[in-house]
């Protein structure tokens, strides 16, 4: 045995062999920047701490050629027979001769001599050139229409350090999304092949689960399917496999899309995105450990997307009691997401000030507070009060969001019975500007930008009343009834609903759909507002796509629902009331039954 490896992989025949000349082939021919590449092969190999870099091309092409693997934080030689066969005597004779660097040497030794007056011209005329081609990269992005000239052009940006964030700002903020999915779908794969694996790679981790963005990935991964380029299937595959998870997810198939996101994270387990989504899939399966697992991944993969992370946790009690007893198992976690403090008990009656006050609205005891942090977290408390009679409001929503409403709420909590509100304010929202929302049912919205300082904020917010609308009584659905749709004729409300649908889900039971107007363009910020005989009521916001969605119960629930529009503020009715029901059973994907209904509207005018 020990001969037939010697003579298959180390001796005449290793030049044969498919794998090994894959290899060669990637660290010489196809490598983006050879001496690079063969230098940072050469430190690993050689065994130093060599750290592994996410939007790093050179690491990258090395994982991707597959002589290296991860191995804690830093990359290692996959095995002992790339270690033999690509040996420093095979580094040596490989790589390229740097005729350019010898005479730089000799050159700034001469500098040295005539005082240095040379060796800093030619300093600054090489930061000069880096300067002068990212300008030429992004000046010919601008200046044409052409497909494979702006994927060339973004290409040319990646591979330059230190304009990767560049690159990613003329793609997401100078082309509108049609023209970001026309750029993949008119690119020519055969001409501009290497240059397009750059871009999906410096892109593509950075899309959500939002039709928009899945359908941008769907366009990425076309072109690199006509490649034939071990890295463009391996690509393509794994955009594939985390767009199949996605849309199980959807559908309500958690176990389909969990086994999708292992093929994908198995060929690229560097993306936290894919975590993130793996992680919902595992929440809704009740598998909270793994969940937790995968999101302490994704904050360690990328730190940005803390908040979210932070919100998705915060939002599942389950999830979030799972973490609490297990905080030194998830560090990177433990790190955003606040430990659970016990409530204080009410004991006073608080003094406001021109306001009216609930007699039995008391306060918080005068324990006091734990001592701030060093990260300069903080907890807000705030009142709602109806402005005409002064008491409680329970079950209102407090809100704290970013400038345009996007990603998820910085702060958010529900009142307790005496109209309070309470939670934490993170440290990385200290001292930015946010807006203050709170609402409540039979109450018109209230808004109100603020500074995120601890004592900038309001101690107390009155809500004004508005009419509700009074829903006609209708008869108990059945739980295995057929669902069905029922729609008052259009009336002089602006919108009307356009069309209807459900589709079958045996892990949650919700509402969704889309607003347009008149020309079928999205309309956001409108409020869909959706009731039951006996419970009033959930409101649902349009997002910038003009789509909303709504969770209305855990697993497959049989009910007869009233759907309808309100304008930005909540006060004014927008549409018609639209009647629609959904089954217990059946659930599964494919079948029959209804458990999320999709109800479009449209504006007549």
């Amino acid at each position: 045995m020990d001969k037939l490896v010697e003579k298959t992989f180390f001796g005449d025949q290793s030049a044969q062999d498919s794998n090994l000349r894959f290899v060669r082939d990637m660290l010489t021919q196809r490598a983006p920047d050879k001496a690079a590449v063969l230098k940072t092969y050469r430190r690993i190999h050689a065994g130093k701490a060599v750290p592994d870099e996410e939007r790093s091309p050179i690491k990258t092409h090395l994982k991707l050629s597959g002589i290296v693997k991860r191995k804690g934080d830093n990359l290692v030689v996959r095995n002992r027979i790339y270690e033999q066969v690509f040996n420093r005597e095979w580094i040596g004779q490989n790589m390229p001769r740097d005729w350019a660097r010898r005479i730089a040497v000799i050159s700034t030794i001469l500098v040295l001599l005539l005082g240095g007056l040379f060796g800093y011209y030619t300093y600054r005329q090489g930061q000069q050139t880096t300067e002068a081609r990212a300008q030429a990269f992004i000046d010919n992005f601008r200046g044409t229409t052409s497909a494979d000239v702006r994927i060339t052009s973004l290409a040319g940006l990646f591979e330059l350090s230190g304009y990767e964030d560049r690159a990613r700002q003329l793609f997401y903020e100078e082309l509108p999304p049609e023209e970001q999915q026309a750029l993949f779908e008119k690119a020519d794969p055969q001409a501009v092949g290497t240059q397009l694996i750059t871009v999906v790679k410096g892109l593509y981790t950075d899309l959500e689960n939002n039709d928009q963005d899945n359908q941008l990935l769907e366009a990425m991964a076309q072109p690199l399917r006509e490649l034939d380029d071990p890295m463009a299937v391996n690509l393509a595959t794994e955009i594939e496999q985390w767009l199949t998870g996605r849309k199980a997810y959807a559908a309500g198939g958690h176990q389909q899309a969990v086994d999708a996101y292992n093929v994908a994270i198995s060929l690229n387990d560097e993306n936290p995105e894919t975590y993130f989504d793996r992680a919902l899939a595992y929440a809704a399966l009740g598998r909270y450990e793994e969940a937790l697992v995968d999101l302490n991944e994704t904050i360690r993969l990328d730190n940005k997307r803390a908040p979210l992370v932070d919100e998705k946790i915060r939002s599942n009690g389950a999830l979030y009691d799972a973490l609490s007893t297990n905080r030194d198992r998830y560090p990177e976690l433990a790190a955003i997401v606040p430990t659970p403090t016990p409530a204080h008990t009410p004991t006073n009656t608080p003094t406001l000030t021109n306001i009216p006050i609930p007699i039995n609205a008391p306060t918080p005891t005068n324990t006091p507070s734990p001592a701030p942090t060093s990260i300069l977290e903080f907890s807000y408390q705030v009142w709602v009060l109806a402005g005409d009679t002064g008491k409680a409001i329970p079950n209102a929503e407090v809100m704290i969001e970013g400038e345009g409403g996007k990603g998820a709420p910085w702060y958010y909590a529900i009142t307790d019975e005496n109209g309070l509100a309470r939670d934490f304010i993170r440290s990385y929202y200290v001292g930015q500007s946010g807006e203050l929302i709170v609402r409540a049912t039979g109450y018109v919205a209230y808004r109100q930008y603020i500074d995120l300082t601890e004592n900038a904020l309001p101690d107390v917010v009155q809500l004004e009343r508005l009419l509700t609308l009074t829903l006609p009584p209708t008869a108990t659905l059945p739980p295995t009834a057929a669902p069905t749709f029922t729609s008052v004729p259009p009336t002089a409300f602006p919108y009307h609903v356009d069309k209807v649908g459900c589709t079958p889900n045996c892990g949650t039971t919700g509402l969704k759909g889309a607003m347009y107007d008149t020309n079928n363009n999205p309309v956001p910020d409108l409020w869909v507002r959706v009731s039951a005989d006996g419970w009033c009521c959930g409101w649902a916001k349009t997002s910038v796509d003009g789509t909303y969605e709504m969770l209305l119960a855990p697993g497959p629930r049989g009910g007869h629902w009233y759907v309808v529009v309100y304008d930005q503020d909540q006060s004014t009715q927008l549409s018609e009331v639209v009647e629609v029901d959904t089954v217990s059973a059946p659930c599964e994907p494919n079948s029959s039954g209804c458990q999320w209904p999709i109800v479009d509207f449209v504006r007549q005018w």
